[in-house]
């Protein structure tokens, strides 16, 4: 919802006010937002891919926190609406806090990684979700990035930067 009130925090994710999730990326504010990278198993190799309603865009599930939320439970909240997951998920890494630093956006986003296969249900936020062997989707990334959510893209790139992509 573009009118929520949204934590703004300072280039060092201090908190320091609150303000509407449009002020903040139309006026450059610092804010935060929750990612997961969820694999089917724990070898890693496939992750699951969501196909976004609005803009069709492949990404994964991710979004801002509301006003006053930590990073776990705005993750989940996010996680429950876009892809209808009602439980608490087994084992929730921390893979990382990325700074993600766009002409539309100053972002801080923590970085979950988890195996779980489902169920998952999409609804009106997704338009279908799939598993892909992660390196075919790197690939294929790489071939047609118009294809993946910006954010996205740079995730993944932080995350084979990382060292995180084994076998």
């Amino acid at each position: 919802m573009a009118n929520e009130n949204i934590d703004i925090v300072d280039e060092n994710d201090n908190f320091i006010g609150q303000d509407t999730k449009v002020n903040a990326h139309s006026l450059g504010k610092w804010h935060r937002s929750s990612a997961f990278l969820i694999f089917k198993d724990e070898s890693w190799r496939e992750i699951l891919i969501i196909k976004r309603a609005g803009n069709h865009l492949l990404a994964i599930p991710a979004g801002h926190l509301q006003a006053g939320e930590t990073y776990l439970h705005g993750g989940l909240r996010e996680l429950h609406e876009e892809m209808l997951v009602d439980r608490w998920l087994p084992d929730v890494n921390i893979t990382g806090l990325f700074r993600w630093k766009t002409k539309e956006s100053k972002e801080f986003i923590l970085i979950y990684r988890i195996a779980y296969s489902g169920p998952f249900q999409s609804n009106e936020e997704i338009e279908s979700y799939q598993f892909l062997p992660i390196r075919e989707l790197l690939k294929e990334i790489k071939e047609h990035p118009e294809r993946y959510d910006a954010n996205f893209r740079d995730i993944m790139e932080e995350y084979v930067r990382k060292g995180y992509l084994r076998n």
